[in-house]
């Protein structure tokens, strides 16, 4: 299958994972035009230097299944919380000289930060390797609900969902939630078949027990973490079982997706 990734990066692509995801995020970061003319601009940047868009050919309903940016925070802020001079790594900072120093620092200093021998690290590698792939990119019925599928308005409230897949396919047969893209064309409830449509064309249905499309049977991202919570991994417990989740419905995707991506 296809990795997005090193085709996007072309000769600067090393095969080091996390040095590889860190490179693209800054570059697309800060050759992003600044500030935007219109959204047309905005979109058409998008479109050229996202990769869930360059896997759907430039169209703006793209969106990445599983956050990458998300999960290697959480493995770095775990790992280096007991230093002396802890860092909260986030993707861009408030700094002006270097917005992108920590991710910068996790590149340049990587088996500081992020040791290659612990589990949780090698588990993330493996998540990695999947994560550019098109396994990891589905095509939205409606390019807003890419930004809801982190910070989604449920019932007039904002709660985020961190792009997790057991809470996008919960959410997605309530209608004050995602399910307002599946809307009835009475618009007064979730035509559940347009849901079940979109799952099986997107190969999302991997996400159920026995492929049975429907909320009771959603896979839990963790054991005793119900799907309409989303789970904020903190603990090296709930970090390993979001990575082995992960891992786990990406595998079942590329499968799926074999012979037709």
């Amino acid at each position: 299958m296809r990795d997005f990734l090193k085709e996007y990066l072309k000769n600067e692509y090393t095969g080091n994972l996390i040095k590889d995801f860190c490179r693209y995020w800054i570059n697309y970061g800060e050759n992003e035009p600044k500030p935007y003319d219109s959204w047309e601009e905005k979109n058409t940047y998008r479109s050229k230097n996202d990769l869930d868009c360059i896997c759907f050919g430039g169209d703006l309903r793209a969106d990445t299944l599983m956050s990458a940016w998300t999960v290697m925070k959480w493995v770095a802020d775990y790992l280096n919380k007991d230093k002396p001079k802890r860092i909260t790594f986030n993707k861009k900072t408030n700094y002006s000289k270097d917005p992108y120093w920590c991710v910068r620092l996790l590149m340049e200093k990587t088996e500081e930060y992020l040791p290659s021998e612990h589990e949780l690290v090698q588990l993330l590698l493996r998540f990695l390797n999947l994560a550019k792939r098109p396994c990891n990119f589905i095509l939205l019925p409606d390019k807003n609900m890419n930004c809801e599928r982190y910070n989604c308005n449920i019932h007039g409230q904002t709660v985020r969902l961190f792009d997790e897949v057991p809470a996008t396919l919960y959410y997605i047969f309530d209608k004050e939630a995602l399910g307002r893209y599946f809307l009835t064309d009475a618009r007064d409830a979730v035509d559940v078949e347009k849901v079940r449509d979109w799952i099986r064309e997107e190969k999302l249905d991997v996400g159920f027990e026995d492929k049975v499309i429907d909320p009771s049977r959603i896979i839990p991202i963790m054991e005793g973490v119900h799907p309409k919570d989303p789970l904020e991994a903190q603990t090296e417990k709930e970090i390993r079982a979001v990575l082995s989740y992960m891992i786990s419905i990406l595998e079942a995707r590329r499968e799926a997706l074999h012979e037709e991506r």
